[in-house]
C-alpha cells in the first residue's frame, strides 16, 4: 500500500512576514489550509466529492509548534499527512521545513466532514482510500484546548468581521483568527514557538466580537464571543 503523504514546495512571499522577519502565524495556517486541500483533491475526498455531496471539510481544532524562522522569499517543502481517522475525528498533521531539511514548523488539525444541507458532522472512517498512515510524532494525543477566559477584567476590545475575513462558506475562515491572536498578543511573530486555537461557533460578516485576553506567565489566552456565546479560544507561546 502507498503511504498517505503529500510534499510540494512553497515559495514564501514577504507579506508572510512581520516587520521584525518573523513568519506571521495566519501565513503558515494558511499553507496549512492549502496542501490540505490539495492532498484532499488527490485522495478523490476534497473539492469535487464535497461540492457534489454538498458536503464541507470543517477544522475544530489547530495546533502548531514553531522550532526555527524560514525568510522571506525562500523556497519551503511543505508536507501533510492523514491520521487514521476516528468516528467522525480526522485529524491532519503538517510540517514546514527547509530545502536542506531545518525544520521551521510543525502543525496538527482536527477536521469533520459535515453535510450543509443539516449541519451534521458525518462519519468519516472510511473516507480515506486504502494506504499506509504515516505515525504521528506529537501529535499523538487530543489537540491542546486552550481555556475560556471570558471575565469583565479581562475584556480588550471589540471587533467587527469585516468582508475580507470572510470565506466560500459565508463565514470567517479558520485562518483569520490567527490574524487576531497576533494582533492582540504583545508577541513578536520570531517570539512565538506555540500557538493553538479551538473553533467551537461559527461568525459571519458584520457580526461583533468581544475580545477577552489573559497573561499568564509566557501564555496569552484570547477569547472571542458573540452575544454571549464563546466563537473561540485561543493560546500563544512566547519562547
Amino acid at each position: 500500500m502507498s503511504l498517505l503523504l503529500y510534499e510540494k514546495h512553497f515559495t514564501l512571499t514577504n507579506g508572510m512576514f512581520d516587520e521584525h522577519y518573523g513568519i506571521k502565524p495566519y501565513a503558515l495556517l494558511d499553507i496549512f489550509q492549502r496542501i490540505a486541500g490539495d492532498h484532499a483533491d488527490i485522495l478523490e475526498c476534497g473539492t469535487e466529492f464535497c461540492n457534489k455531496n454538498n458536503y464541507a471539510w470543517i477544522i475544530v481544532r489547530q495546533e502548531v509548534y514553531i522550532y526555527n524562522n524560514p525568510t522571506p522569499m525562500e523556497t519551503v517543502v511543505v508536507k501533510t499527512f492523514p491520521h487514521a481517522p476516528s468516528r467522525v475525528e480526522c485529524k491532519r498533521e503538517y510540517e514546514i521545513s527547509s530545502i536542506n531539511g531545518t525544520l521551521y514548523a510543525k502543525g496538527c488539525a482536527s477536521w469533520v466532514l459535515v453535510d450543509l444541507s443539516t449541519f451534521k458532522m458525518l462519519k468519516s472512517d472510511n473516507i480515506y482510500p486504502l494506504g499506509e498512515f504515516v505515525e504521528s510524532t506529537i501529535f499523538k494525543d487530543k489537540l491542546f484546548k486552550p481555556m475560556n477566559v471570558v471575565s469583565e477584567e479581562n475584556y480588550l476590545c471589540d471587533y467587527m468581521v469585516v468582508k475580507s475575513d470572510i470565506d466560500i462558506y459565508h463565514h470567517m475562515n479558520n485562518a483569520k483568527y490567527a490574524e487576531l491572536l497576533f494582533d492582540y498578543c504583545d508577541y513578536k511573530a520570531v517570539e512565538i514557538n506555540h500557538f493553538a486555537v479551538n473553533y467551537i461557533n461559527q461568525i459571519k460578516q458584520n457580526m461583533v466580537m468581544k475580545i477577552y485576553k489573559y497573561v499568564e506567565d509566557l501564555k496569552t489566552y484570547i477569547t472571542g464571543t458573540c452575544d454571549g456565546v464563546v466563537i473561540f479560544t485561543s493560546v500563544v507561546d512566547k519562547k
